[in-house]
């Protein structure tokens, strides 16, 4: 995989992580003096979107005009995708039961059936999420994957246009009139973050390469987006009805294009092997990570500490411990249970070949 997706996966999942921090510290003391708007970090998630696009493309392109590959597709998307999340919601459902006070609502039977199989269902508290929260944005992904597998037999520029006019269509008829559950929830502008990776992976396997001046500055333009936006419009990120991908993908695109249209990056070394590592690990990091941030919350109660009297560094200490936790998931459990699922896939010699199991591996 591309050293640059490494590092942006890296750096999203940790934007994630500290918004979550600062949503569960203004959830606990009603608001985080000493630490700027850390909001902005929800943007990860659309920086993600982007990437998965992105990353299909890549990791798929010799499949493309192949009429059987949309089965390798599928059954490569699950074993990547499924174990550690169904093993992260058997454990909310476990630890729910054992200690219901834990949780803000409780997981009634059809919520967690919905969740194991990435279908949007409606909580308690109204929220229409899974089990795992965050698992909310693997429901779009899936979307996404039966789209893209879907259109896999025609060849690789037409798959991915037919792709991306889907995606669009679904939006605009959700704009246009009013979509039976759960195509309501699916038609989200949020989806056409796909669409825009898809046509950077494009771009790359046609053979599109910047400049770094220009990468860069794509790059900075993505950036100084999210800043301007913040402010007025930062309140739409707790509002998914409002949240736009003008406002919040747009800036993504640039971001990941200032990161990908580049010639590929030497061997990592250094701090960038750090990153790369953190990469493979981002996955872990979102689906983990609010079990650090609700334990090291509850451990500073019982030392009475407060965490607003350094918020600066409680914030650090938890994505810390966050990505510590994400990189023993991904060495004991992610990685070997992956690897163990591809020697169980049947075989078929003309697709086994077509990617690295390194790409599958770090492919989301």
């Amino acid at each position: 995989m591309l050293l640059s997706v490494q590092i942006l996966r890296a750096i999203a999942a940790s934007m994630v992580v500290l918004y979550h921090v600062q949503i569960d510290l203004i959830a606990t003391f009603g608001a985080t003096p000493g630490l700027p708007d850390l909001t902005v970090g929800a943007a990860g998630v659309d920086i993600f979107f982007v990437i998965s696009g992105f990353i299909m493309v890549h990791v798929s392109d010799r499949q493309f005009g192949r009429p059987d590959a949309w089965r390798t597709f599928l059954l490569r998307r699950l074993i990547r995708i499924c174990p550690l999340y169904w093993a992260v919601t058997t454990f909310h459902v476990i630890v729910s039961r054992m200690a219901p006070d834990l949780f803000s609502t409780a997981f009634p039977a059809g919520l967690v059936i919905a969740s194991y199989l990435f279908w949007p269902a409606e909580r308690p508290d109204g929220l229409v999420t899974p089990v795992v929260a965050q698992g909310w944005t693997l429901n779009f992904e899936m979307l996404f994957y039966l789209l893209l597998a879907a259109s896999l037999s025609a060849p690789r520029r037409q798959a991915v246009l037919v792709s991306c006019l889907t995606l669009v269509a679904l939006v605009l008829a959700g704009e246009v009139t009013t979509l039976p559950f759960p195509l309501s929830y699916w038609s989200h502008s949020i989806i056409l973050g796909f669409a825009a990776g898809l046509l950077l992976g494009l771009a790359y396997q046609e053979g599109l390469r910047l400049n770094w001046l220009t990468r860069a500055a794509l790059v900075l333009a993505g950036v100084l987006a999210y800043l301007a936006v913040l402010p007025e419009h930062g309140e739409e990120i707790l509002d998914s009805g409002a949240r736009s991908f003008l406002l919040w993908g747009g800036p993504a695109t640039l971001i990941v294009a200032g990161a990908v249209l580049g010639e590929p990056a030497a061997k990592p070394a250094g701090p960038s092997r750090l990153l790369s590592v953190l990469g493979d690990a981002s996955y872990a990091l979102y689906l983990t990570h609010h079990i650090p941030i609700r334990g090291v919350r509850r451990i500073a109660a019982w030392a009475a500490l407060d965490p607003l009297a350094l918020p600066w560094l409680y914030t650090a200490a938890v994505l810390a411990v966050a990505i510590l936790l994400a990189l023993v998931v991904l060495v004991t459990f992610d990685r070997p249970v992956a690897a163990f699922l591809r020697r169980l896939q049947p075989s078929s010699g003309s697709l086994r070949p077509l990617v690295s199991s390194r790409d599958l591996d770090r492919a989301r």
